[in-house]
């Protein structure tokens, strides 16, 4: 298979530069938005992790840190009523954390909505948006 030519040089500069400046811009509103909602980042990642209740070893491995880390968000997300700890029902040794509605609200509302935050996408006509997720979902099926 043959790499790019030197033809195809200026637009994948140009596409990178807009990738990237896109992903600049996504990261800085979510960053506030997480601020916002005095959550550090891997604490959403905790969030969004618990689609289903999971045993804390599990989030060390997914979150690649120690269990003191987990412990500490665990108790700072519990004492805001975000998550609860259960006992594993197949293991009363191992304890699960869970979302609470609480936690799925917040999980759910800083997943939608980051359009409004972004001025270039908000200003996207209905056809250009729906051109957009195509040629995302494109880029986003591809086996990686």
């Amino acid at each position: 298979m043959a790499g790019p030519s030197e033809n195809d040089a200026p637009a994948a500069g140009e596409l990178e530069r807009q990738l990237f400046g896109l992903a600049d811009r996504m990261r800085a509103a979510f960053f506030a938005r997480l601020a916002a909602e005095q959550l550090s980042p891997p604490q959403f990642v905790m969030l969004r992790l618990l689609d289903e209740p999971r045993p804390m070893r599990s989030l060390c491995d997914a979150l690649f840190c120690d269990a003191s880390n987990v412990t500490g968000m665990a108790d700072r997300l519990s004492d805001r009523g975000l998550l609860e700890r259960r006992l594993d029902p197949n293991d009363r040794r191992v304890r699960l954390l869970a979302l609470t509605p609480k936690g799925r609200r917040l999980r759910t509302r800083l997943e939608r909505g980051m359009v409004p935050d972004l001025p270039g996408l908000a200003a996207l006509s209905d056809a250009d948006r729906a051109e957009l997720v195509r040629l995302l979902t494109l880029v986003l099926d591809h086996p990686a």
